[in-house]
């Protein structure tokens, strides 16, 4: 009985071995290198897909906004919320504001609350003929993104929903987790539909 006893102890702090590992090795996997100096810029890039092929939005209005500094301790990545936006850093159900791990549907609901109380963007531009807007960014952290106005082709398309986007980014795709400093993001839009004047109306007797 007693060594049936022991093999049972002994299986059980295997098993605790063994899951300590896993969890450690889950944490390296989420291990951040730390910010560098390297020049940092996020271009937006406005297209829709017609038959398979990328169309440009030119004149599109785009507005960035910091909203939360990144900073990486001991190989994690933490955002800390910009004092203008206390109020937002306790959302309706108490719990603080937060970027890491967020659902999609999370994130826009977050840019959603940001949207309704940030009042100048930082930085602001104007889509060109490849649908290309890009701005460089000085500091590391979230930025808020949102189309302002539209000319030109973009008064054909809808505007894009206000969304969160981290500067640099982190990519977790290579063997070594690494910083991307030069941002490429692409919103979403759809073609708006805008009914003809009643006079440029057709109509078959």
């Amino acid at each position: 009985m007693k060594n049936k006893a022991l093999c049972v102890i002994l299986a059980v702090l295997m098993v605790l071995s063994l899951t300590a590992v896993s969890v450690s090795a889950a944490q390296d996997d989420n291990r951040m290198p730390a910010l560098t100096d390297e020049p940092k810029s996020l271009a937006v890039y406005f297209y829709i897909q017609k038959t398979g092929v990328d169309t440009p939005i030119q004149g599109a209005h785009i507005a960035v906004c910091q909203i939360a500094n990144l900073t990486v301790r001991g190989g994690s990545a933490e955002y800390e919320v910009l004092p203008a936006y206390d109020s937002l850093q306790k959302l309706q159900d108490g719990k603080d504001v937060t970027f890491n791990g967020i659902s999609g549907s999370e994130s826009q609901n977050l840019a959603k609350l940001f949207f309704e109380i940030v009042e100048e963007p930082e930085h602001t531009g104007i889509t060109d003929a490849v649908g290309i807007c890009r701005f460089d960014i000085e500091k590391p952290g979230m930025y808020l993104v949102w189309e302002v106005a539209a000319e030109g082709d973009a008064e054909n398309y809808e505007e894009f929903a206000p969304y969160l986007i981290s500067v640099p980014l982190a990519d977790r795709l290579t063997e070594d987790n690494q910083w991307l400093y030069e941002v490429i993001t692409e919103p979403k839009t759809k073609v708006e539909e805008k009914s003809k004047p009643e006079d440029e109306i057709v109509q078959w007797v």
